[in-house]
């Protein structure tokens, strides 16, 4: 059963319960509908405390979850089905910084090449937004780019080698996966807003701000896109262009400022 079938038998239940109550209460107010509850934030929970020991990396520039958290297990921990709808993790497994959301991923792997493999985001814009960001890190940061931008992407391996060896998106300043226990670097920097420019059914268009200092909406706008494959997205190929792209542009003598007004903080 996925997420959102999960919280929507638990919606169900808790809605019974109320109206059960209702019935029963004689000094109900007729006038005051049910109260939902207040959803007890990630961060606050058992489950959250017995998977993340270490302190948190702050980062600056973000008005919304502005902690990254290392897992205990260096892989990356999915958020439990009951998380409630929209929640937002920001995790560095193997110093990759990666979104842990509500829709996504459920599964997150390290296999002993250096290659983290996230899988499991669902058709939302959330989902879209999750993976697109979270497999072009893993692709551009991974021990063996090669593998690992094969798996995002569902390129055969050959294709996949010709993508990272003519790409400037990769490069030897790529921050790399590393082993518990190693320090992690850039950490504190990451994109802090995402917008969907354009979703289907089978495919998504992501604008993801990364910004370049604390002053609001100083920074760059990086497209993603993913495509649906029937039950998971894959990363566009293009996202790679993106990213270069963006590269290219910046310039730390000219200040940039992008609009967030149509961006979702996260």
């Amino acid at each position: 059963m996925n997420r959102h079938a999960t919280r929507g038998a638990a919606v169900a239940a808790s809605a019974v319960l109320i109206l059960a109550g209702c019935a029963n209460n004689d000094d109900q107010d007729e006038g005051a509908g049910p109260q939902e509850p207040v959803a007890t934030p990630i961060t606050e929970t058992a489950w959250f405390s017995e998977r993340f020991t270490s302190a948190p990396v702050f980062v600056d520039a973000a008005t919304t979850n502005p902690q990254t958290f290392r897992p205990d297990n260096n892989q990356g921990e999915p958020l439990p089905e009951d998380a409630p709808e929209g929640s937002i993790l920001w995790q560095s497994p193997a110093c990759v910084t990666v979104p842990f959301t509500s829709d996504g991923p459920t599964e997150a792997v390290l296999d002993t090449e250096g290659v983290l493999q996230l899988s499991g985001y669902e058709r939302t814009e959330l989902g879209a937004a999750a993976a697109g960001l979270g497999l072009l890190s893993v692709s551009s940061a991974s021990a063996d780019q090669d593998v690992a931008t094969s798996i995002a992407t569902g390129l055969p391996l050959a294709e996949a080698q010709r993508l990272v060896a003519t790409s400037p998106a990769f490069g030897s300043d790529a921050v790399r996966v590393r082993a518990p226990g190693e320090p992690c670097r850039n950490t504190d920097h990451r994109p802090t807003a995402y917008r969907v420019a354009d979703m289907t059914d089978s495919y998504a268009v992501v604008d993801v701000f990364s910004p370049v200092s604390n002053n609001p909406g100083e920074g760059v706008t990086i497209r993603l896109s993913v495509e649906w494959t029937g039950e998971d997205w894959r990363l566009s190929p293009s996202s790679f262009d993106s990213l270069a792209e963006s590269y290219e542009q910046y310039d730390p003598k000219q200040k940039t400022t992008v609009d967030l007004a149509e961006f979702t903080q996260w």
